[in-house]
């Protein structure tokens, strides 16, 4: 049975204390609750989590006065992409984040924050999904709304880790934000890929699938 992270989002209730953990059968799927100290090894380790949401915190209302001059131009680019149309909204945040980083796989798991990772012109997976996050939060998203989601992606080389962005607009309706497409897709549209856990901007909540090996491919 395919999993959706947003409609798991949808139907529970979080608190930034638990984690959901999924066992799954082709035909059920069961759920339970535990603290954060239980779940699984393959969780993502907590310390990096609150480090890089400290860091995110000190940079989100400062990007106009960053030292980086590519992270000032990103900005008011960004800036200059409002619409009341969130379609094409998320449309030229996308594209923006491409022009701005390349992708470049990263040896060490670290999870760097937008505008390093802006500043650097290059990132990984889940740099990509921190700048979709951060530049939809920039243009007035709610945090609640804007998820992280790792998992596995099933490409032609076989499963490897990987993270996309997930985006939820005022109508309701939810975008995909992946690195590995040349477009924004609607949570439909995103096959091949199997979530393992998500946390939002505020650090809500996140759920891991019991099982899942990580390692960090795109």
């Amino acid at each position: 049975m395919a999993l959706s992270a947003p409609n798991i989002k949808r139907s529970c209730i979080f608190t930034s204390l638990t984690v959901l953990i999924l066992a799954t059968t082709a035909d059920d799927v069961r759920a339970k609750y535990v603290t954060i100290s239980k779940a699984p090894k393959s969780f993502l380790n907590k310390t990096q989590q609150v480090q890089f949401h400290h860091r995110w915190l000190r940079e989100f209302h400062s990007y106009d006065k960053n030292k980086s001059k590519r992270v000032r131009s990103w900005y008011r680019n960004l800036m200059a992409e409002k619409s009341s149309d969130a379609v094409k909204e998320l449309k030229s945040l996308y594209a923006l984040a491409g022009r701005n980083v390349k992708y470049k796989t990263e040896r060490k798991d670290y999870w760097s924050t937008p505008g390093e990772t802006i500043a650097r012109g290059y990132g990984d997976c889940d740099d990509y999904a921190h700048v979709y996050l951060t530049s939809a939060a920039l243009l007035g998203y709610d945090q609640r709304d804007l998820w992280m989601v790792a998992g596995t992606f099933y490409g032609r080389y076989g499963p490897v880790g990987h993270a996309v962005a997930v985006v939820e607009t005022k109508s309701g309706d939810q975008y995909v934000l992946d690195n590995l497409y040349q477009r924004v897709i609607s949570e439909e549209q995103h096959h091949s890929f199997k979530p393992s856990y998500e946390i939002n901007m505020e650090e809500q909540a996140a759920f891991v699938s019991v099982n899942t090996q990580f390692h960090d491919a795109f």
